[in-house]
């Protein structure tokens, strides 16, 4: 659709139109629709609590000091969130399997749990394998977040192993 033009004659009169306003409004801003906003997490289960304070008026910038030049706090409160994941922390279990030597010579050694059998937890096992099977992330894709995000090593041999068991 072409613009039509910003002046036009008419009747020998130069008529200048009006220029459009911009229309683009965000959804919440529509009539109608509800804006869509993350709930607060309760205050006890805050990691961090930040206490701010506005250091001097918003209308005419004189310093804002509690119990002086007539100052004081409301005892009002606004509450904001930010949310950010915790660093990645790798957890290693090392086992060290005894050796014992009975009476009869043999020397026997302890038995390696069945969950530390692949070198791998079963926490890691089972978020590699939700990744490739329900998120359909690549083998070599789990490979890299392995190392990119927990500092893991992994072959695309034990991926593979770990989809399958998922």
């Amino acid at each position: 659709m072409v613009d039509p033009p910003r002046e036009s004659v008419i009747l020998g009169f130069v008529v200048a139109w009006p220029t459009k306003k911009s229309r683009k409004r965000h959804a919440e801003d529509q009539l109608g629709h509800k804006g869509s906003n993350r709930d607060l997490i309760p205050r006890e289960e805050a990691e961090e609590i930040m206490q701010l304070a506005p250091h001097s008026c918003d209308r005419c910038g004189k310093p804002l000091v509690p119990g002086a030049d007539a100052c004081s706090v409301t005892g009002k409160i606004l509450r904001s969130q930010a949310v950010d994941i915790a660093e990645p922390n790798t957890v290693v279990t090392e086992y060290q399997r005894q050796c014992f030597r009975c009476s009869c010579g043999t020397q026997t050694w302890a038995k390696l749990p069945k969950a530390a059998r692949s070198g791998f937890r079963p926490r890691l096992t089972a978020f590699l394998g939700h990744l490739t099977g329900l998120y359909r992330v690549t083998r070599r894709g789990c490979q890299d977040i392995a190392q990119t995000f927990f500092n893991i090593d992994i072959t695309l041999g034990a991926v593979s192993k770990f989809h399958d068991m998922v």
